[in-house]
């Protein structure tokens, strides 16, 4: 199996704590206008998995986060710690072939959408800030 995945890891604040304010993605925007950021991050990942990816978590909280009902409708979202776009393929001849490299760039643009929604809403993870402290 081949495996490849776009990592946000380490974020300051799990996703279960992103506060309720109108979104300001304008990609997000311009889709699901007026919609919350819990409600858009749903959208978003609807649409990720919609295009083939696998949406997972590096950990999950075994229950529902303090504070929130074990019934919320997006209590699988809420129980991430992180959150990981995967597309994994069988191995092939296109590997050693350019189609690899279009294959990643799909996976990357397909993930782009929920990238820049943690980045609005979330902003860079705990491990991207020491990397950039250590430069």
């Amino acid at each position: 199996m081949v495996t490849f995945s776009c990592r946000r890891l380490g974020s300051r604040w799990p996703v279960a704590r992103i506060p309720s304010r109108p979104i300001s993605s304008p990609a997000t925007a311009a889709r699901w206008p007026w919609i919350l950021p819990g409600e858009a991050l749903a959208k978003v990942v609807d649409h990720a998995r919609g295009a083939g990816l696998t949406i997972t978590a590096a950990s999950t909280l075994s229950t529902a986060p303090r504070g929130y009902p074990k019934d919320h409708p997006r209590i699988e979202l809420l129980r991430m710690k992180g959150l990981v776009t995967w597309k994994q393929w069988p191995v092939a001849p296109w590997l050693a072939t350019a189609k690899a490299k279009d294959r990643v760039v799909s996976v990357l643009r397909d993930s782009a959408e929920l990238a820049h929604w943690l980045d609005v809403h979330v902003g860079p993870s705990e491990a991207e800030l020491a990397s950039r402290e250590d430069s």
